[in-house]
């Protein structure tokens, strides 16, 4: 499940709860009131929200989570969802990026200090078995750094993984009730996961 909060009022690990692990989500702006939203579009319980800052070129792509599924798409299938079939389908969607694998195979992404330069980094991937993956840097690497040690993983090799980048420094977090990272941040985009 992810979850918005638009005052990001709670620390990270003030989400655990009952839930195996929580790390932090994607992309996010804030207002003049010092409310937070997800950057560019997303769907909140099958509503569609309004856009914040849709032109940053890294949000290339849109995760769809329902029940437990996910899917990573490009943006170009949010656009043809609109007459409502993945409104009804998936209960959360959000734009994220740059996609940094597509089947452990290299993708082209901006060259800006978001994706060349060295931050900490969170990351979700599907493999072709369908297995989901969140991924965490803690010592800072360039999002070609982070393909090439993926694509070595042996996890990897026979299962091969799309990965879409999310949000990282600072925001990169992570908490499973025993161990963390920066797990004391107060986030306005937080997964939940129960394994």
């Amino acid at each position: 499940d992810i979850l918005f909060d638009s005052w990001a009022t709670r620390e990270i690990r003030d989400y655990y709860e009952s839930w195996n692990t929580v790390i932090n989500g994607s992309y996010f702006w804030y207002t003049h009131m010092g409310m937070y939203y997800p950057a560019g579009l997303w769907i909140e319980n099958g509503i569609e929200k309004s856009p914040m800052n849709m032109s940053d070129p890294n949000l290339s792509h849109i995760v769809f989570l329902s029940l437990g599924a996910l899917m990573i798409a490009p943006n170009e299938v949010w656009v043809h969802s609109l007459d409502g079939c993945y409104h009804t389908i998936w209960c959360r969607a959000f734009q994220a990026g740059p996609l940094v694998l597509s089947g452990n195979i290299l993708q082209s992404f901006p060259d800006s200090w978001h994706a060349s330069g060295p931050h900490e980094r969170t990351l979700i991937g599907k493999t072709e078995s369908g297995k989901v993956y969140f991924i965490i840097f803690r010592k800072p690497r360039s999002l070609t750094e982070v393909a090439d040690i993926i694509v070595q993983d042996d996890r990897f090799t026979t299962d091969p993984i799309t990965l879409l980048n999310l949000d990282g420094w600072p925001s990169t977090a992570y908490y499973d009730g025993k161990n963390g990272f920066r797990e004391n941040e107060k986030l306005p985009i937080i997964f939940r996961i129960k394994q």
